[in-house]
């Protein structure tokens, strides 16, 4: 198993590689909002392709990488004006 970062997405993301080609895209950076580590996608790489990601894969990752953004935007911003309220 190899971890590597992924680049040119909109927050950081880890992917784990299985010497059998399985693939596992995570992220950590909504722990401090969620207590969760979210995992985004999980396939079985493209053989022919090598290390290359398939541009399909890339697109669903980054549809899911846009939503799970937009729900913790709102939480974080639910969480501050909870906050406000309190003090």
């Amino acid at each position: 198993i190899s971890r590597q970062p992924l680049r040119n997405f909109k927050i950081s993301l880890w992917e784990l590689k299985h010497r059998d080609g399985q693939r596992v895209i995570y992220t950590t950076a909504y722990t401090g909002v969620s207590g969760c580590i979210h995992i985004v996608d999980a396939f079985m790489k493209d053989s022919s392709e090598g290390e290359k990601m398939r541009k399909a894969d890339k697109v669903r990752i980054t549809k899911r990488v846009t939503a799970l953004k937009k729900m913790m935007d709102q939480l974080e911003a639910e969480i501050k004006a909870r906050r406000r309220g309190l003090h």
